[in-house]
């Protein structure tokens, strides 16, 4: 899948290019996972590789996944790594969710990085509530997404999700407009 979008006030759009890198992985201490990798690039020129991060996860049901963790590499002048592991699967079944409803879960686990020595505590608290559905554009095309409000800390955002991937995302008022996604593709056709 390749998701052509565009991020805050850059003038220029990324690509997103994600894709199932292995079906039998282990990660954390875990057996038999799926390994997802998603690649930001320079969407004019593919081989600008900015950020790639590799995913781990079993899935539960269709779009609902037990995730285990992530490496995060980024890429450029200023290379880091940061691998994430969860002390415990993190599920996220907001696919279940009905209109008006709202669910919670807890990332906790640690993060290290080749960039400090020592082990770092992650714990956030997401809260995600549908607001159901609504048209958005894709290009000139018009997609049914799925509205979610997401809270997590002192942060806040609104997206809307289309065949399980974020295709807008913008303040809760919908002023300001953090991502946009402009094409989206499988195989070079719309998605």
């Amino acid at each position: 899948i390749q998701q052509e979008y565009l991020e805050g006030n850059l003038k220029y759009p990324l690509l997103r290019t994600v894709e199932t890198t292995t079906r039998n992985t282990n990660f954390g201490g875990h057996k038999n996972l799926i390994e997802y990798t998603a690649t930001i690039s320079i969407a004019e020129d593919p081989s600008i590789q900015l950020r790639r991060t590799l995913v781990y996860l079993t899935p539960e049901a269709p779009f609902v996944y037990w995730t285990y963790g992530s490496i995060t590499e980024i890429l450029g002048d200023f290379p880091a790594k940061y691998s994430t592991v969860y002390s415990e699967p993190v599920i996220n079944r907001r696919a279940m969710l009905k209109q008006g409803e709202s669910l919670s879960y807890r990332i906790r686990g640690e993060q290290t990085s080749d960039q400090y020595t020592e082990k770092h505590p992650v714990d956030e608290t997401y809260t995600q509530t549908y607001l159901g559905d609504e048209t958005v554009m894709i290009g000139d095309r018009k997609v049914n997404a799925c509205k979610f409000d997401i809270v997590t800390g002192n942060s806040s955002s609104r997206e809307f999700i289309y065949r399980s991937l974020p295709v807008l995302r913008s303040s809760i008022d919908e002023k300001s407009i953090y991502e946009k996604t402009v094409k989206l593709t499988l195989d070079g056709k719309d998605y």
